[in-house]
């Protein structure tokens, strides 16, 4: 199901339902709608885990007008697209026919961008738009609207039936009639986006009309659609995978149809006008040369096209195009968009010129060509003139003319050979940052190979800085490649250096990760299942299907062979000692190992299916299921015990850390816990599906698990109770947890794997493989993670380098941070009530003290040694950031803000009593500042400590100069002003409200300079830039706007969110922006760039941001209780962040075994 299909017109699409005449009542045309398509997961077990759930009812959609079917008589369908239909109908109240459009595919995204495709049309009113008569909802909840039947044929169909140019260049007041419709529309800020020959519709009577307005845009409009950071959907390589047609409109992040639209759309970008002047500008060149700008077989193939080169000059497909029209062509198809025509109404000025033989604007007209259109006006008159003197001229003219044209026709031909490889050069390097972008998201170091050959005149580097920032984030690996068939199982070894694999091509590969060079081990006949160190290092034990355990030693080409078991192996482990190792075979049976000698002690007999053994801790037991009964085996004894119950085939088995339970887990979802001391067991229910992973955290306080239900469990082993940790969409396969018991690691179907933090539940991807992770690991020291992969591949992370991660967690929303003057620490308050403090450098947080409510602010002193925090309790708390604490008992009422004096010596409170109080850091007694009426809303000390700035709720602001107590009021706000923030060097005080105003006051006079209507529901933010010559603010919206502090003019607006955004933060240098918003996404925008990424990992609203360790890395605390931590460290120079690119994996495109052919 795809939003935003087009559907073909009903005047071009044959009638589907023959039956004429037949009229029915609106969704019941004889047929079953279609229901969305089933998404399906086949796992390695072949179990299908598909998910089918309904679609609700979009909320634009409740808010339409219900309507009576028997209102309109359909008569038939006459086209059918993916997602709807149109139908021929007669409208039974107002006796005309009418085409009626309606949905039979519903998601709320495809209702919604329904519903705004009939606003919008409804809005426009223009001959050659096709006038809408009603929109509404049927009693069953589909929406629909009624539009005009218009008789006709598309433009498309009349092009390809003109066979010469002069036929075709009878449509050409049709394009300047689409051209004039654009214009109209442009001028109430509507584009169209998909203007395309299919969608223009040519009548009996010379009637031009633009049809089919699905993907139009209202440039007023706060849009949740991609922003300018968009990218093309992935493409692992550049050969196109799918078909497709030039005049499919493609759908997700590029919307409109390959050939007619321009790079920038093309590319997922934000669009303007310019985008449907190029549009038109595609259509005339389609008219002209008699086929469209750009061909292809496949949809992505024609987008790769656009992106990568201008089309074929149309006077190399039809000789005889009038120059005029080719220039209108070449302005109007620019592939930059500050050249082409800045609207629509201009390049009908410059077609109705040429009409009309008029000097076309867009045409530069050399002397001659001036001269002889002056020649043709005032043929008469020159031609006695011309006659006198051509003999007298042409001679010399000829002779100097042949010497300065070939000079200056090679200079001309240097000129285009340098601007054409400047030009492809730059059309490479804009499609190979495309393929980066699209890769980060699914393999950093895809993403990286990419940015590794772009070309070193490339000139964006700010963008691709955020590449490689969000490939880095995403996490970059050691790839290790070389096996021919899946990996079953991979592990460390004891002391880190190696890792081996084990694998369905019948190998082990033994990989030193100094070299990333592997020893392949071979001797197996059949698959490998696991290969395990044993506890010194020095031998590597593989297990296999051919029914044989080997022994490899890791230093010489040693080899032993341990055959025994008539069934392949299903569980081997390794006593600590090295010399002993037990076995179970598929068949049940169970041996114990004499590894010197190679013999077999089997102490288990075959019989049943189970293939699952654990050895306790103390190695003295040995634990597995036989006939349905757990069974623990005394290893020196022989004795054995049964535990009754239905431990029914366990697909797992481990027992926990101090050896007390046994746990399993088995096909039908069930976890059970075995007391080893009295036998009970307990079922843990939750899984719907098969089991597939137990493992106890280090402290047996818990077991995680894990199953084809995708969900990862963590159980309280006393309680029974457990936390679902969600996120994978596939099948769980496999869980690790980290040596300190504070991470987790899973591995599942959707081909990722995921580290999880135990505490807060928090989790980050891993991605990178092609197929279902087969095993993760963690190495002993708990610094790197191994991930194995069914596509043959292994990947090692470095833990540390995955510097993205949560520093502090509260028991309830954490909604206020601080940033220490150097950078270092943090200081965050929660709905809980605590007040932690973390230094960035350890990650360890430490609660410093607690509030009886919310804490609603916290700042540093200016030498970072102390803490200040503001309570709904009324009171103010200073801490020392070695856990001493003085509290004040502030207002009556809630402490609203803290801040402290530049000298540190005083600590200042707005309460909401309208009290401010002044407290001495070291103790004492405080004093009233100012009393007022209604609450304290804001506060802020000047830079140089001289004066303070607070404010109120009814709109009063006191400038109060420190030493003589002297106040001024700035008055001119008239509801409550909750932003006050002094320029960087002292002099403006920018006070915001909630009125929508932007006051600007000269400090020194006391004095209004400006203001601004900031519009919005009222300012909630606003920060300098450090030049003090900008800032931004934020308005309860959906954007953050930029302006200038010199005259109040609105500079940009960021857009791109799909909520309203909480929480803002400059960067120390400038050049930096960072967001947090109630969609739970933190964004970086590089202003320099234009362009931002995305960090993502809070559940729910984020809501505050701020840069921290000199702008090396920005901190957020959100709804969900994390306080996060999010890396940006990369250089900012060009041939630096080249470098770092070069360095950070050895990986490119030819070792990933990427196709290329943007060069």
């Amino acid at each position: 199901m795809t939003a935003g299909r087009t559907l073909p017109s009903p005047l071009e699409a044959a009638t589907l339902d023959p039956a004429e005449g037949r009229r029915v009542r609106p969704g019941t045309l004889g047929e079953t709608l279609p229901t969305p398509p089933m998404e399906t997961l086949i796992a390695r077990t072949g179990r299908d885990e598909a998910d089918d759930e309904e679609a609700p009812e979009s909320a634009a959609a409740r808010r339409m007008r219900v309507v009576d079917p028997e209102t309109y008589a359909v008569e038939s369908e006459v086209a059918k697209g993916g997602i709807g239909r149109i139908l021929r109908a007669y409208d039974t109240h107002l006796d005309r026919p009418v085409a009626l459009k309606e949905l039979i595919t519903r998601d709320p995204q495809t209702e919604e961008r329904f519903i705004r495709e009939a606003r919008i049309t409804a809005r426009l009113q223009h001959p050659s738009i096709v006038p809408l008569y009603e929109a509404g909802v049927w009693p069953s909840g589909e929406p629909f609207f009624a539009m005009k039947l218009v008789s006709g044929r598309s433009l498309d169909h009349f092009i390809e039936e003109a066979s010469t140019l002069d036929q075709r260049l009878v449509l050409l007041p049709h394009v300047l009639a689409v051209a004039e419709a654009m214009a109209y529309a442009h001028n109430e800020r509507i584009i169209h986006r998909d203007l395309k020959p299919q969608n223009i519709l040519l009548g009996p009577f010379g009637e031009t009309v633009v049809i089919d307005w699905g993907l139009a845009k209202d440039l007023d409009e706060e849009s949740p659609e991609p922003s300018r950071t968009s990218s093309l959907p992935p493409q692992r390589s550049s050969s196109p995978s799918s078909p497709g047609s030039m005049a499919l409109t493609v759908l997700g992040v590029v919307m409109g149809t390959p050939a007619y639209m321009p790079p920038e759309q093309a590319a997922g970008r934000s669009v303007d006008e310019r985008a449907d002047v190029y549009a038109i500008g595609a259509i005339l060149y389609h008219l002209l040369a008699g086929k469209a700008s750009y061909e292809g077989q496949y949809p992505m193939e024609i987008v790769r096209c656009v992106l990568r080169e201008p089309p074929v000059p149309i006077e190399k497909l039809q000789p005889g195009v009038p120059r005029d029209l080719v220039t209108i062509v070449q302005k109007a198809m620019a592939r930059a968009k500050a050249e082409r025509y800045r609207t629509a109404g201009e390049l009908a000025a410059d077609l109705r010129r040429f009409q009309t033989g008029q000097i076309v604007q867009a045409h530069h007209y050399s002397a001659r060509e001036r001269l002889l259109r002056f020649a043709r006006r005032h043929r008469a008159t020159l031609l006695m003139a011309f006659a006198a003197l051509a003999a007298l001229a042409v001679t010399g003219a000829l002779a100097v003319g042949r010497v300065l044209d070939a000079r200056d026709e090679a200079r001309r031909e240097r000129d285009r050979a340098a601007e054409a490889e400047r030009r492809e050069s730059e059309r490479a390097d804009t499609l190979t940052l495309v393929e980066a972008r699209a890769a980060a998201s699914r393999d950093p170091l895809e993403a990286l190979a990419w940015l590794k050959t772009l070309s070193s005149s490339f000139r964006g580097h700010r963008r691709k800085r955020l590449v490689a920032a969000d490939a880095i984030a995403k996490g970059v690996p050691m790839l290790l490649r070389g096996h021919a068939a899946g990996i079953n199982r991979a592990s460390f070894s004891p002391e880190g250096r190696f890792v081996a694999s084990s694998s369905d091509d019948r190998t082990v590969r033994l990989w030193d990760l100094t070299t990333t060079q592997a020893r392949v081990l071979e001797g197996h006949t059949d698959e490998v299942w696991e290969a395990a160190f044993s506890p010194d290092g020095a031998w590597l034990a593989s297990r296999s299907k051919d029914t044989t355990v080997r022994l490899w030693s890791v230093k010489t080409s040693e080899i032993k062979v341990l055959a025994g078991h008539a069934a392949p192996l299903g569980a081997i482990h390794y006593f600590r000692d090295g010399q002993r190792m037990a076995s179970r075979g598929r068949d049940g049976s169970v041996c114990l190992w004499d590894i010197a000698s190679g013999k077999c002690k089997p102490v288990w007999p075959a019989g049943g299916a189970e293939r699952k053994l654990a050895i306790s801790p103390d190695e003295r037991t040995l634990a597995f299921v036989s006939a349905g009964s757990l069974v623990l085996l005394d290893v020196d004894a022989g004795t054995e015990r049964h535990f009754e119950g239905e431990a029914h085939e366990p697909e797992v088995l481990t027992f926990s850390p101090d050896g007390a339970l046994v746990a399993t887990g088995d096909q039908k979802g069930i976890v059970r816990l075995w007391d080893i001391a009295t036998g009970v067991s307990r079922r843990l229910e939750g899984h719907t599906g098969k089991v597939r992973a137990v493992v106890f955290l280090p402290d047996s306080s818990r077991l995680v698990s894990s199953g084809l239900d995708r969900t990862v469990r963590i159980w309280d082993v006393h309680t029974g109770e457990a936390r679902v940790l969600r996120g994978h969409e596939g099948s769980v396969y496999t869980v690790a947890v980290s040596p300190d018991g504070k991470t987790l690691m899973t591995g599942a179907a959707d081909q990722t794997a995921r580290v999880w933090d135990v505490a807060s539940g928090m989790s980050r991807t891993l991605r990178g493989p092609n197929d279902s992770i087969s095993d993760v690991e963690f190495s002993r020291d708990g610094k790197r993670a191994l991930v194995a992969s069914y596509d043959n591949s292994l990947r090692v992370y470095s833990l540390e380098a995955l510097r993205d991660r949560v520093m502090a967690v509260h028991e309830r929303a954490a909604r206020v941070i601080a940033i220490s003057p150097d950078g270092a620490c943090i200081a965050s308050g929660g709905a809980d009530g605590t007040v932690v403090w973390t230094n960035l450098a350890d990650g360890t947080p430490r609660t410093l003290g607690q509030h009886a409510g919310d804490v609603h602010d916290v700042a540093f002193s200016p030498d970072g040694t102390a803490i200040a925090s503001a309570g709904a309790d009324g009171r103010v708390r200073i801490f020392s950031t070695q856990g001493a604490a003085i509290s004040f008992d502030a207002h009556e009422g809630a402490a609203n803000r803290v801040l402290f004096s530049p000298d540190g010596a005083r600590v200042v409170s707005a309460g909401a009593d309208g009290v401010l109080r002044s407290f001495p850091v070291k103790g004492g007694e405080g004093k009233v500042l100012a009393r007022h009426s209604t609450k304290a809303t804001a506060l802020a000390f000047s830079p140089d400590g001289a004066r303070i700035a607070y404010s109120f709720a009814d709109g009063r602001v006191v400038l109060h100069e420190v030493t003589t107590g002297r106040e001024t009021v700035l008055a001119g706000h008239h509801d409550a002003v909750h932003v006050l923030v002094f320029s960087p060097d002292g002099g403006l005080l920018v006070s915001g409200g909630m009125d929508h105003s932007v006051r600007l006051w000269d400090v020194p006079q006391g004095a209004l300079r400006h203001v601004i209507d900031a519009a919005g529901t009222g300012l909630t933010r606003l920060v300098f830039f450090p030049d003090g010559k900008r800032f931004a603010t934020l308005g309860g919206e959906a954007n953050v706007k930029l302006w200038s502090a010199v005259d109040g003019r609105l500079l940009d607006v960021l857009r791109g969110y799909r909520g309203v955004v909480e929480g803002l933060d400059v960067s120390p240098e400038g050049s930096r922006l960072a967001t947090a918003g109630a969609d739970g996404i933190v964004r970086l925008w590089d202003l320099e760039a234009g362009e931002s990424r995305l960090l993502e990992g809070h559940e729910g609203n984020v809501l505050a941001v701020r840069f921290a360790e000199g702008g090396r890395s920005l901190v957020t605390a959100g709804k969900d209780r994390t306080v996060r931590r999010w890396m940006d460290d990369l250089p900012m120079e060009a041939a630096s962040l080249r470098a770092f690119v070069e360095a950070a994996t050895p990986e490119t495109v030819t070792s990933l075994g990427i196709h290329s052919d943007k060069r």
